[in-house]
């Protein structure tokens, strides 16, 4: 009889074991997907560059620029920054020598404002 309960006591412990084993396993299907950001070229990270601030200072002109504080002559890499003016930053490719000018105001229009004629009326 000693036998038989030990033989069951071990069965049910290998049982309990591969089912807690098991349980790991599975994916919970409620779950959202794992978020993998996608990985960004140096051409995609080129074209990304945002302008968000332009400041004058004693010292000269700073522009905020992906988060960074930069000044003319400072390095963004792959960029240099040529020159900050109050409402746009030019920039040359380090590699390429290509420049681009990232603009702090667009000259178009906004949309509500084309739309709508003075006191927001049609």
């Amino acid at each position: 009889m000693l036998q038989v309960s030990w033989q069951i006591g071990v069965t049910i412990g290998l049982l309990a074991v591969a089912t807690v084993s098991s349980a790991q396993q599975l994916k919970d299907p409620t779950a959202p997907p794992e978020y993998r950001p996608a990985a960004t070229s140096n051409a995609e990270a080129a074209t990304n560059l945002r302008l968000q601030s332009i400041q004058s200072t004693a010292q000269g002109n700073v522009a905020t620029i992906n988060g960074s504080r930069v000044r003319a002559g400072d390095s963004l890499p792959p960029f240099t920054i040529l020159k900050i003016t109050m409402d746009q930053v030019t920039v040359r490719h380090t590699t390429t020598g290509g420049e681009m000018q990232l603009v702090m105001f667009s000259e178009r229009p906004l949309e509500s404002e084309s739309s709508t004629g003075s006191g927001g009326q049609n």
